[in-house]
């Protein structure tokens, strides 16, 4: 069953957990730059 967020949930803070620990694994947001560079592209 999917859990409901509050309104005022930031994505920043849904994804807290994997950017957490994409720091540690790579030492950087892996998923932030990619989806970067992603929209860079289209």
């Amino acid at each position: 069953m999917q859990q409901e967020l509050p309104l005022n949930a930031s994505p920043g803070e849904t994804f807290r957990v994997l950017k957490e620990k994409e720091i540690r694994q790579y030492g950087e947001y892996r998923t932030r730059r990619l989806v970067l560079e992603a929209w860079e592209r289209i």
